[in-house]
């Protein structure tokens, strides 16, 4: 039987972040389960912006979708209590979206959950081994970023 030491690093990368996903898509279930792919997608949009908040325009920018598509998807997630239109301070002619105390909430639960994954995934690592493997990370994501 074959050993992780046996195993080429792109396959044991692969076999981890599979791993991820299922466990992103377990704690996105609620979510999953209640909105289209469009909404969750728009949804993260929005709380990558927290807290200073996003305009549609912006939205729909970053998303790379009509505003008028974005104004659907958002209206769905503002009656689903999800996200709320809030009004900038320093122009009141401006509409923020920003994720609701109920999102904020779901969001936090998921973090922790994550962070239990996280820590049963680096179960029996040193705390230098763990910072070696943050900073590996941080490098294949600037990496991945530049390419």
């Amino acid at each position: 039987m074959a050993t992780e030491s046996d195993i080429p690093a792109w396959q044991l990368l692969f076999e981890v972040a599979k791993r991820i996903r299922k466990n992103v898509a377990r704690s996105e279930k609620w979510l999953m389960d209640r909105h289209t792919v469009a909404q969750v997608r728009t949804f993260e949009e929005i709380m990558g912006f927290y807290p200073e908040g996003v305009s549609l325009r912006d939205l729909a920018k970053s998303r790379g979708i009509t505003a008028g598509t974005a104004s659907v998807t958002v209206s769905s997630l503002v009656a689903a209590g999800l996200v709320a239109r809030t009004r900038a301070t320093h122009d009141r002619r401006s509409v923020r979206l920003l994720p609701t105390k109920k999102a904020l909430r779901r969001e936090e639960k998921i973090g922790e959950l994550s962070r239990e994954f996280f820590e049963k995934s680096l179960a029996g690592t040193t705390p230098e081994e763990r910072e070696n493997f943050v900073k590996l990370l941080g490098k294949m994501l600037a990496n991945l970023k530049n390419s």
